[in-house]
């Protein structure tokens, strides 16, 4: 399993980590050309805080082998070293002071930073931080982040975060955020999230979220959904969702079935 930073550590002492890049442990054997048959010339590694540990607080990481079988040349200084560099690694991807711009790389937004662009980055955790143009970014952890214009950004975790407008974002797992303009976004899981707006989202499974103004976003599965004005929407399920105002909706089933 890969966990948010992944690593390869080669027996003669090459440590392959490219978290701007990939966090696969395969990709990472791949681009160095590393044979996988069972001689045991690398090791896989995984690298994350302990429970309860912070993300913008490397010391709090720990070190994990991610094999079968931990490799005999695998010395304990070895592990101290490999968790040194690693915790140095981490270190440089911290941003705790405002910036104009986030440009490539892997980056942890700590306290509240203000980010006024992001190319092409990827957001390890956003924390508090308040970012007005999130582009293309991939954000792996949003915190409880504002973001201004999500853009056609990757959001896998929106945590408690504010989004005030959602553009073309692609959204994992809603959580409790607060959605003001969901404009063209698709949205995977809308856990328990507040949705002021809806606009023509795509919105795959609906949850416990509350839905102001539906618009004309399509909902596949509306599950305990509270919607307050369903506008134009279409629904495939209406589950045990609660609607109001319901005008010109379209409901594909109203009763819930069988996914």
């Amino acid at each position: 399993m890969c966990e948010i930073f992944s690593a390869v550590y080669t027996r003669a002492g090459d440590l392959i980590f490219r978290p701007d890049v990939t966090n696969s442990h395969e990709d990472l054997i791949e681009r160095k050309s590393l044979r996988d048959d069972g001689h045991d010339e690398f090791a896989r590694l995984e690298f994350y805080p302990r429970k309860n540990g912070a993300w913008d607080n490397p010391d709090s990481y720990a070190l994990h082998i991610d094999e079968e079988v931990r490799p005999h040349w695998f010395t304990g200084d070895m592990e101290i070293s490999v968790t040194q560099r690693l915790r140095e690694r981490v270190s440089r991807m911290i941003v705790r002071n405002d910036r104009r711009i986030l440009l490539g790389g892997s980056w942890i937004l700590s306290g509240s930073p203000v980010v006024d662009r992001c190319v092409n980055a990827c957001i390890i955790h956003a924390g508090s931080a308040t970012i007005t143009r999130a582009g293309s970014t991939t954000i792996i952890y949003a915190g409880s982040a504002r973001i201004i214009h999500a853009g056609s950004a990757t959001i896998e975790n929106a945590g408690s975060a504010t989004i005030e407008n959602a553009g073309s974002a692609t959204i994992g797992h809603a959580g409790s955020a607060m959605i003001i303009r969901a404009g063209s976004a698709t949205i995977g899981h809308a856990g328990s999230a507040m949705i002021e707006h809806a606009g023509s989202a795509i919105i795959r499974d609906a949850g416990s979220a509350r839905i102001i103004h539906a618009g004309s976003a399509m909902i596949k599965y509306a599950n305990s959904a509270i919607i307050r004005d369903a506008g134009s929407v279409m629904i495939g399920y209406a589950g045990s969702a609660t609607i109001e105002n319901v005008n010109s909706a379209m409901f594909v089933r109203a009763l819930h079935d069988e996914r």
